[in-house]
């Protein structure tokens, strides 16, 4: 690079002719001289005084890059040192390394300094514009050649250490402070700035070789942007320069836009937007979004975004990652978002404006591609914007033409995501227009083959506008796997989604969903939420028998092998401990009775630990049963000693929640420890160390407690139930299940002695209080129609059940309740009232099937099933002749009658058909009712059945005639409540029938309504169309509820003027009154030669049944209470006479003898005083005295039938019929002597 004039003007070549460069020069010189050596040395020292002489050095590295070129591509990377020995660049380098040596020597700097100098001249000589050419931002390919040789230069000097990069850095700052300079304000710098941005875009528009180079430009802008225009931002919260605002904002708005207005293509936007999301953008440029979101406003930056969308066009990269950016940061830019695509969808469907359409698309996706919590799912909007009536295409058919032409044109280029958002959720289209979407639909399928992508695979909680690559079929059902049980746990329920996948997704629900769900794992010990969403499937019907099956025997497995080798063994020690302590006497009531207190008293304190220490501790002592003694379990008079088998059945008892927790929790633990501890043993071994009560005990709780237990067992899925029982923490449910379903279990289960039959089941769920019942009233009802209908009803008599009769289920039903009765409580108010409810259902079930049987000829001349029952067990309680079994027969009693009072009351009434005549008839109750004298009203039930009959009335009267001669105590006692009987009877009668009420009802009104005038000052009543009994009845309850003597005496009075019928009558209603009362009586009908004797002959039969037995057997005593008031004519007057007194007597010794004179006269209706001033032997003594002093007066015909007493006089009172004898002898004798009568 030499100069022809002096170094500061380089030399111009002359006109037509161009200007060589030396190598060319050099070249033509060889081909013209003949080469001489001699000549060559001093050749070289003459060139090399002319370089010396004239050294421009910036013109020498132009000229050493522009010589480079000739041999090599101008890349950064090929000027690097990769030439090989005798390339011409490598000696061009070398060359200029020398002449800047010489240069640095030459003028005293170090060469460092001197190339860095010489690098940035030449750099700024190489950007200089062309003259003529037009104004560029951007170097043109030759500048850039150039620029790449020259830095591949200063590379090269830099590795040789010839290069100095400070002061390099200083040459260029000098560079841009000069430049800055020429531009005074700060404005016309962002001018300067602006206006080239907007060149390096004019470039990029003319030229796509340009477009890789200016985006690494802005890219390099935008981080000096971030790292140096806001470094420093005072906070925003406190007072800053105002005036200053307004500048700043305005040339951040005009960059902001500039910056959004870059072109680029659609369909790169639609493939390439799931790129552009939040995350996936560079934090440099977030940071400056965020930045400029602090300025402005949310509405503002959807305004200025507005604007830029509105431009020809758009950078969509930078618009999306902005939208992104902004939905993120701002919580209002959701609706704002919403709005601006409501805007686009209206403005694109009243213009068919398909840029609006694909500017609306493009916001919605890249806005949902940052989650849920940002803004809604694209399919959610795909949904609200096209699947109702309201949607935007619903208008017209031209909207929806372009509707789907916009969709079809896009199926070539977007994710296949999105076609099967448009595909499980179409848009609502009109029937005659279904083609439209058909036609979609098959081209977006095609498409979605032709990507290989399968809808069935789809998950069920798959985000479909998510950015996130697609995962595998099955890496997606473990995902839907894990959000299910997540919802799941949330709300306690089965997912919807889940739901409706087993139904209408089926194949992906059992080939990829169950699968996922069902790994097989060690089971922890307490339940996780995916083994309560299992259970909870499964349960529902959801997952099939075998594959769940197959899961448990995997999981157990599974467990089997990682507890491989952990498993020990006790040993027989504490079988021998147990043996010990049962050797040691006074030991072992002080452990039993602790037992006793732990579990009676303290139950609910008991840790697992310490309950399964108890458990074991019982099946050691059960199984050294033959070592224990019999066991007291009371401290009265009355205890009884047991086993100790029986002591562990009697030590737990379930009527409270918390009863239920302790005897499930002891009972899985005895017997999970014994099959545990004895399964080496025969099956014999086995049951004689599990007492049978708690193997009963623990069918009722686990049944009662867990639905699963009710189902078929599977016998052979589970492992050892003792592993579930040895964690700190145990799940009692799982160890119950456990337990239940092992084959062991189950085969104990069949032994005859260990079956929890029918009668058990209900003794055990009648000791439930339903008030502090673990189940809750409607749990408690569906276990006791399991229980009933499925589980016993229809099981065999030998597995405990009732071989599918009903009315057996009901008798056992009946003295299982009685029996629970008798032992706790006397009545059926402490028994679980559920119970009674269930047998009231399954009675209610008997009477329809007994009046549906009627109905087709069959009748129940056998009577009631219930009559049977009790007949049966009184016969067993024996005749009553001791006070003890009298006891018992009275609480049977009691307890019948509380059962009868809940029961419907056509159980009292029988159906006899004859033909096509249906009849009715009681005689089962009657015969109950008068030998037991339960008083139970039959009306009710009576008129109830006999609407079956032709002729309602005249069954009733039928059954009510028979009632005064058969059962008169009901009408009796009908008389006695008629004021409380009537309106029910009244109202029953006109709810069926229109006619008045039959001839015996209304009778007994008639009865009452007689006695009521007869006592009152009205107008007395006839009774002639009464029944005397009846009559009497009714007079004696007036005379009695008033309770007046005075009225007494009236009434009595005023007898004399009734029918003798009547008069009599009153006495055998009440043959008990007080003895001045019934002397008013005698009197009276002595007055009227009327014959009272007849009360004590015990021969009217109706009458005899209106009274208890205990007040017949006090017939005695009331007799001989009147010994004073007797008439000396009565023996002669009276044939009888002395057969009654003699039988009275006899009757009177035997109530002393049985010790019921003072119990039964309380009960009499004597006072207290008299009882006191009467004595039981004194009456005895007198009455004694009195035979014996009349006897010998007694005509004879007063010994007709005194024959039939001697007997029983024999056994009391000898004396007594050693007179009787003598007197009659005598008497027969005197006949012997009397002359005969002839004529």
């Amino acid at each position: 690079a030499m100069s022809a004039g002096s170094a500061d003007s380089p030399p111009v070549p002359a006109p037509g002719r161009r200007r060589r460069a030396l190598s060319e020069l050099l070249v033509g010189r060889v081909n013209k001289q003949k080469y001489k050596p001699e000549r060559e040395q001093k050749l070289q020292e003459a060139a090399v005084h002319l370089l010396k002489c004239y050294q421009n050095l910036n013109d020498l590295f132009l000229e050493v890059i522009d010589s480079t070129q000739c041999k090599k591509t101008l890349c950064f990377s090929n000027l690097s040192d990769h030439e090989s020995p005798g390339v011409p660049g490598t000696h061009s380098k070398s060359f200029v390394v020398s002449a800047l040596q010489e240069q640095a020597s030459k003028i005293g700097v170090p060469v460092g300094i001197l190339s860095a100098q010489t690098t940035v001249s030449s750099l700024q000589q190489l950007c200089q514009v062309p003259e003529g050419s037009q104004q560029a931002a951007l170097l043109n390919l030759e500048q850039r050649k150039k620029l790449s040789s020259l830095l591949d230069i200063a590379q090269d000097l830099l590795e040789r250490g010839l290069f100095c990069r400070f002061s390099f850095c200083q040459e260029i700052w000098k560079v841009q402070v000069k430049c800055l300079f020429a531009r005074s304000s700060p404005g016309i710098v962002v001018d300067w700035l602006y206006n080239n941005l907007c060149l390096v875009c004019e470039q990029m528009e003319n030229s796509n070789q340009e477009m890789e180079v200016a985006g690494l430009i802005f890219s390099d802008f935008m981080r000096i942007f971030v790292l140096r225009g806001f470094q420093k931002i005072p906070d925003l919260r406190r007072n800053v320069e105002l005036e200053k605002v307004p500048q700043v904002g305005g040339k951040i708005k005009v960059v902001f836009r500039f910056f959004l207005s870059f072109s680029g293509t659609v369909c790169d936007a639609i493939q390439r937007q799931k790129d552009w999301s939040f995350a996936k953008t560079c934090p440099l440029l977030t940071t400056l979004y965020r930045r400029l979101f602090v300025i402005f406003s949310p509405k503002e930056l959807i305004g200025h975004l507005q604007e830029v969308l509105e431009t020809h066009e758009v950078n969509w990269q930078l618009v999306l990652s902005c939208v992104s950016t902004l939905v993120v940061c701002l919580a209002e830019a959701q609706q704002l978002i919403k709005d601006l695509l409501a805007h686009l969808m209206i403005k694109a469907f009243e213009s068919y404006d398909l840029e609006s359409m694909i500017t609306a698309f493009l916001i919605a996706r890249q806005a949902a591609l940052e989650g849920p919590s940002v803004f809604i799912p694209y399919a959610d909007w795909f949904k609200v914007s096209f699947g109702n009536v309201s949607g935007y295409h619903g208008c017209s058919k031209k909207a929806l033409v372009f509707l789907f032409k916009f969709l079809s044109d896009l199926v070539p280029f977007e994710a296949p995501q999105y076609m099967k958002i448009h595909i499980l959720h179409p848009p609502l289209v009109p029937v005659k227009y279904r083609s439209l979407l058909m036609e979609y639909i098959t081209l977006a399928k095609t498409r979605l083959a032709d990507l290989k992508v399968a809808i069935e695979d789809m998950g069920l909680y798959e985000d479909l506008s998510s950015a996130r690559e697609a995962v595998e079929p099955h890496c997606q059902a473990e995902q839907d796997v894990e959000k299910a049980i997540q919802v799941f746990e949330h709300t306690g329920k089965i997912p919807v989604t889940v739901m409706e996948a087993s139904i209408f997704r089926k194949p992906y629900y059992v080939s990829r969903f169950l699968p996922a769900l069902l790994i097989p794992r060690v089971l922890p010990e307490s339940p996780d939420s995916r083994m309560v969403f299992i259970d909870s499937l499964r349960r529902a019907d959801k997952i099939p028998a075998n594959l769940y099956s197959n899961y448990l025997q995997a999981c157990s497995a599974a467990e089997e092998r990682q507890l491989q080798g952990e498993v020990t063994y006790q040993g027989s020690w504490p079988s021998l401990f147990v043996k010990m302590i049962c050797g040691h006497r006074p030991l072992l009531p002080a452990l039993l009775a602790r037992f006793c207190q732990l579990i009676y008293h303290q139950g609910e304190c008991l840790t697992d630990i310490h309950v399964l220490g108890l458990a074991v501790l019982a099946i050691h002592l059960n199984e050294s049963k033959a070592f224990v003694p019999e066991l007291v379990l009371e401290t009265s008079a009355y205890a009884k000693t047991c086993s100790v088998t029986a002591f562990w059945e009697n030590l737990l008892t379930y009527r409270t929640r918390d009863s239920f927790s302790l005897c499930i929790r002891f009972c899985v633990a005895a017997i999970s420890y014994s099959l545990c501890k004895f399964s080496s043993q025969s099956h014999d071994v086995l049951c004689n160390c599990l007492p049978a009560g708690l193997i009963k005990k623990v069918q009722f709780v686990v049944l009662r407690m867990y639905l699963e237990s009710r189902t078929t067992c599977q016998e052979d899925l589970v492992d050892l139930p003792w592993r579930n029982l040895s964690s700190p923490s145990v799940d009692w449910k799982k160890a119950a299940l456990c337990l239940w379903k092992q084959k062991k279990f189950q085969e104990l289960l069949k032994e005859r002695e260990c079956q929890l039959t029918y009668k058990d089941w209900l003794l055990f769920e009648m000791e439930v209080k339903p008030d502090n019942d673990i189940l809750s009233d409607a749990e408690r009802q569906y276990f006791h129609q399991w229980a009933l209908y499925q589980q016993y009803l229809p099981e065999s008599s030998v597995a405990g059940g009732c071989d599918g009769d009903l009315e057996k289920a009901c008798a056992i039903l009946i003295e299982t309740a009685v029996d629970f009765c008798l032992r706790y409580f006397n009545n059926l108010r402490g028994m679980n009232r559920d119970v009674l409810s269930r047998l009231q259902e399954m009675v209610l079930e008997l009477e329809l099937e007994r009046w549906r049987s009627s109905n087709t000829g069959s009748s129940d001349d056998e009577g009631h099933f219930l009559f049977r029952i009790f007949k049966k067990r009184l016969q067993t309680l024996g005749n009553g002749s001791t006070v003890g079994e009298r006891l018992l027969r009275h609480q049977e009693l009691l307890v019948y009658k509380s059962i009868l009072l809940g029961l419907p009351p056509s159980v009292l009434i029988s159906t006899h058909r004859e033909g096509w005549q249906r009849s009715l008839h009681c005689k089962d109750f009657f015969h109950f009712v008068n030998k037991e004298l339960v008083l139970i009203s039959p009306f009710q039930g009576l008129l109830s059945a006999c609407l079956n009959c032709r002729e309602p009335s005249k069954e009733v009267n039928l059954i009510l005639t028979a009632c005064q001669t058969q059962c008169p105590i009901i009408l009796s006692s009908a008389v006695l409540w008629w004021s409380r009987l009537e309106p029910v009877v009244q109202c029953q009668w006109k709810r069926h029938f229109q006619t008045a009420l039959p001839q015996e009802l209304t009778n007994i009104a008639t009865c009452r309504e007689f006695a009521r005038t007869f006592v009152s000052s009205e107008a007395v009543l006839s009774s002639n169309f009464c029944t005397p009994w009846i009559s009497a009845a009714s007079l004696y309850f007036i005379i009695h509820q008033q309770a007046a003597q005075e009225i007494m005496k009236t009434t009595l009075k005023n007898l004399e003027c009734e029918r003798e019928e009547v008069r009599k009558e009153i006495l055998f209603v009440s043959p008990f009154p007080l003895p001045k009362a019934l002397m008013i009586v005698l009197g009276c009908l002595e007055k009227r030669k009327i014959s009272w004797l007849v009360l004590f002959q015990l021969t009217k039969k109706v009458l005899l049944h209106l009274a208890p037995d205990q007040y017949i057997r006090m017939l005695p005593f009331t007799f001989y209470s009147l010994v004073a008031y007797f008439d000396e004519d009565l023996f002669n007057r009276e044939q009888a006479f002395l057969y009654v007194a003699v039988d009275m007597y006899l009757k009177l010794v035997q109530l002393f003898v049985a010790g019921e004179t003072s119990a039964i006269s309380a009960k009499a209706g004597f006072s207290q005083e008299h009882c006191k001033q009467v004595d039981p032997l004194e009456l005895i003594t007198k009455a004694r005295l009195f035979l014996l002093r009349w006897i010998p007066r007694c005509p004879k015909r007063s010994f007709s039938g005194i024959m039939e007493l001697l007997a029983t006089c024999e056994e009391f009172d000898a004396e007594m019929k050693a007179a009787l004898l003598s007197n009659q002898q005598s008497l027969e004798d005197a006949d012997l002597y009397r002359e005969p009568l002839l004529f």
